[in-house]
């Protein structure tokens, strides 16, 4: 997989995903990072600001062999990245 698949999944909206509402977010977040904790060791929390979360640049985990399975799970986790670059998340 190349950081532009990656992100191109990322970025495609399936229909039920549409009106998907998450009641707490803090999970959605949580699975995310799990799914991250399996291609990286270390931290995946990279910083945060008032109300976000970034993790790991996408190509950390292209590099790391990051299934299209998993990158469809961090997207139905609410994950998104606004620069191409760090994942990021509300929470």
């Amino acid at each position: 997989m190349t950081k532009e698949q990656f992100l191109e999944i990322l970025e495609t909206e399936t229909e039920h995903e549409k009106d998907y509402k998450p009641t707490k977010p803090c999970d959605e977040a949580l699975r995310g990072l799990n799914v991250m904790a399996k291609y990286i060791k270390g931290n995946v929390i990279m910083g945060a600001d008032h109300d976000v979360i970034y993790s790991v640049e996408v190509q950390v985990l292209v590099d790391a062999g990051i299934t299209e399975e998993d990158v469809v799970t961090i997207r139905n986790s609410m994950w998104w990245s606004e620069d191409g670059d760090y994942l990021q998340h509300f929470v």
